[in-house]
């Protein structure tokens, strides 16, 4: 999907590595927002924000190439 996305989509194209530093920080705080919430941690919550956090890496790697 994010190979497809770095060849197809429009928006992917245009970012560069440093904008999705951008992107990746707000995940990362989105994360963190969970793990500060009263407990007990959201599990399905954590582990979601976490697959943003990991797609937000891979794409990352697809816009430096």
């Amino acid at each position: 999907m994010v190979d497809r996305l770095g060849r197809e989509c429009p928006w992917t194209k245009a970012q560069r590595t440093h904008d999705m530093i951008f992107w990746l920080r707000k995940e990362i705080i989105e994360v963190e927002e969970v793990l500060r919430a009263k407990e007990p941690i959201d599990v399905d919550k954590l582990i979601n924000e976490m697959g943003d956090v990991l797609f937000d890496v891979l794409m990352m790697i697809e816009v430096t190439k």
